[in-house]
This record gives C-alpha cells, sequence and structure tokens, in this order.
C-alpha cells in the first residue's frame, strides 16, 4: 500500500518471502533487533540499509520498498534466476538458523 512507511513494505516482503527478522538482519549485516525496533516505532529504513536490502534481495523492487507504486516483486525473465538464487539464500537462513539453535543447546549442556 502507498500509505505504509517502508518499513511496514519490507515487513511485508520478509513475510511473503518467509525469512525470518534475525536472517534478514544477518544477511544484510545490521545489528541484532534493529528490524523489529524501527518496524515497532514506525521508523525510517536509512540508504545504506536499502542498498544493501537492494544488493542481498534482487528480486524485491525497491522503487515499490520506498514508494509502494508498482509491485513488490521484480516481473522479468530473470525472475528464474531470483528464484534459483532465493532458493539458494533460503537455504543458508535455516542452516544458520540450526547451527544457532545447535550452539544454545550446547550452551545449557555446558551451563548445567
Amino acid at each position: 500500500m502507498i500509505n505504509e512507511k517502508p518499513i511496514q513494505r519490507l515487513s511485508e516482503f520478509l513475510e511473503l518471502m518467509q525469512i525470518t527478522p534475525y536472517a534478514f538482519e544477518v544477511s544484510v549485516n545490521i545489528s541484532n533487533g534493529y528490524f523489529a525496533k524501527q518496524l515497532k516505532k514506525g521508523g525510517a529504513i536509512g540508504s545504506g540499509i536499502l542498498q544493501k536490502i537492494n544488493e542481498h534481495y534482487k528480486m524485491l523492487d525497491i522503487k515499490w520498498l520506498i514508494t509502494g507504486e508498482g509491485s513488490m516483486l521484480i516481473q522479468s525473465t530473470a525472475n528464474d534466476g531470483y528464484n534459483s538464487e532465493l532458493a539458494t539464500l533460503k537455504e543458508k537462513i535455516n542452516s544458520i538458523e540450526k547451527n544457532i539453535a545447535d550452539l544454545k543447546i550446547n550452551e545449557q549442556h555446558i551451563n548445567t
């Protein structure tokens, strides 16, 4: 929607792509909790972060993210490559999340 803020549109994109906020933060190299904090406060997305988003999520139409105009996803024949890239990113994210869960379990065993 055009009346939404970019942070709200980013949330819609992440939900559609089934990307957790933590995985998103890791992928664009921003601090843990940044996204949730900005979403809660209705904050702005800085230009540096927009650049990182544009570099890492090529299927996302950055114009839509900023303005709400057009389609969320870039519609082109290049989407096949993006879908492959998305699948690879999802695999990496799942692997990272599993590693984090394993590390937390190991930490609990060590502390007990």
